[in-house]
């Protein structure tokens, strides 16, 4: 515990320093963070019809705290790898929730094998050291185009320049090591299916989402990226593919090999007819989809409850159990076995869908009547698909914000949320907030996440589980 003071007194130390920096010339540093926002708009880096909600100063985590946490999490996924097969039989998909049309997706035979998707890990780390996890993200998460696009603009204003020269350190890109990943999707997908072969020996990619959806920028972002390392890739709606010879097909008629599915599945759902060209490819198995279908039940908060069910000893050891209780706070899918517990304990308990995102649907007891929360309670339950979930300790970081005339500090609640790809975590996510609720569409900003280097002196932690 002692060494973990000192990492994040040195955190501390750091991010005093960026303030120092801003404050030395303050209305110089505030045209430098207003050039920077010019920038993110002409690279067209918008949420919205506004720049990326970027703040101008780093997150600050040392070096020592983040391989703790990539290692933890490394287990974690190494888990949910082994996990995956086994949660798609029928007993543990209606465990879950799932209702007759997910279930005949995700156990379409053919798919990408298990631990070889891109997820988010959303979660908190406190000062303690201690980190909690209340969200699995392994459908479709996002957002980690925009943020190495956005850590490099920042990082490229005299004022971060200067930072970088007194706390060295670095931020961890996304996109690198997810073509690498993609690459290695591909091979092992190949080995099994060698009729595939791309005629390039590369092959072709797809990133597919509704042309509607106001990321569409980052899947440019990644299709550039591929693009400059030689791999033909399109963008496209899932209304634009067809399949036809046996091949799943882009508007240009050419046969897709690979296709990163950054849609929904719930979407997909919603519109069966504009996704039948994938599940048709799916089937066949003549397309590399990453994410599968098959990895949709690690995504659903109902699964962070049955961890801590007792017939969680059916898919588990004792020793995962033990280490996922650990890491998720108490999850408990809301049945009528659990109304009372959940009502007469309100501060202890948030409301979610097990099956939703955004901060949709989310009830803070805490922040409730007795009234008011016996009333979310009782039509939660009503509604179904809801989990009742402990609240957890949400860490703040003092910050720097513009007020007219210099940069003062305000607290910040915030997470860190690393990517996955594999069984290997990377790059982190921060979003910040005053409130409680850290979702971007809910007014939550985003931040570059400094991985500061280790000094000369102390150890190197294993893990914090």
């Amino acid at each position: 515990m002692t060494e973990w003071r000192a990492e994040v007194a040195r955190e501390e130390q750091a991010q005093e320093t960026f303030l120092e920096l801003l404050n030395s010339d303050p209305k110089e540093t505030y045209g430098q963070f207003r050039e920077m926002r010019g920038e993110l708009v002409a690279q067209r880096l918008l949420f919205g019809d506004k720049p990326v909600p970027l703040i101008f100063s780093p997150v600050v985590i040392s070096r020592a705290r983040w391989t703790a946490l990539c290692r933890t999490l490394d287990q974690l996924n190494r888990i949910l790898a082994d996990l995956e097969p086994k949660l798609n039989q029928k007993k543990w998909l209606d465990w879950l929730g799932f209702e007759a049309g997910e279930k005949e997706w995700i156990q379409i035979p053919n798919q990408l094998n298990p631990g070889y998707s891109v997820s988010r890990i959303d979660g908190f780390l406190d000062e303690k050291n201690s980190y909690k996890i209340v969200e699995l993200n392994v459908d479709s998460p996002g957002g980690a185009a925009f943020l190495d696009a956005s850590s490099r603009a920042v990082m490229n204003t005299p004022v971060w320049r200067e930072f970088q020269q007194r706390c060295p350190g670095e931020t961890v890109e996304f996109q690198s090591p997810l073509f690498a990943h993609l690459e290695r999707v591909w091979t092992q997908f190949l080995a099994q299916n060698p009729s595939l072969s791309s005629p390039g020996g590369r092959p072709r990619i797809a990133i597919v989402d509704w042309v509607t959806v106001s990321t569409h920028r980052e899947f440019e972002l990644l299709a550039e990226g591929l693009e400059k390392l030689g791999y033909d890739t399109v963008v496209a709606d899932p209304r634009e593919l067809s399949y036809s010879l046996g091949r799943l097909r882009c508007y240009d008629g050419k046969p897709i090999d690979l296709l990163y599915r950054r849609v929904l599945v719930e979407d997909m759902l919603r519109d069966r007819s504009g996704s039948e060209a994938i599940l048709e490819a799916c089937r066949a198995g003549t397309v590399c989809m990453i994410n599968s279908f098959a990895s949709k039940p690690l995504t659903v908060k109902s699964l962070l409850a049955l961890f801590h069910d007792p017939q969680a000893e059916e898919l588990l050891s004792s020793e995962d159990i033990r280490f996922l209780r650990d890491l998720v706070p108490l999850t408990l899918r809301l049945t009528e076995q659990h109304r009372l517990q959940v009502t007469q304990q309100q501060e202890r308990f948030v409301l979610k869908p097990a099956d939703g995102w955004g901060a949709h649907g989310l009830y803070l007891g805490w922040r409730c009547t007795k009234e008011e929360w016996k009333e979310h309670v009782a039509r939660s339950l009503a509604v179904g698909g809801y989990v009742a979930q402990e609240r957890v300790h949400i860490p703040t970081r003092s910050l720097p914000t513009w007020t007219g005339e210099r940069w003062e500090c305000f607290q910040y609640r915030f997470d860190l949320s690393p990517y996955g790809l594999g069984e290997q975590s990377v790059s982190p996510m921060v979003r910040l907030s005053p409130s409680e609720v850290l979702n971007v569409k809910r007014g939550a900003q985003i931040a570059a996440v400094w991985v500061q280097s280790r000094s000369p002196h102390g150890g190197n932690p294993a893990s914090f589980t």
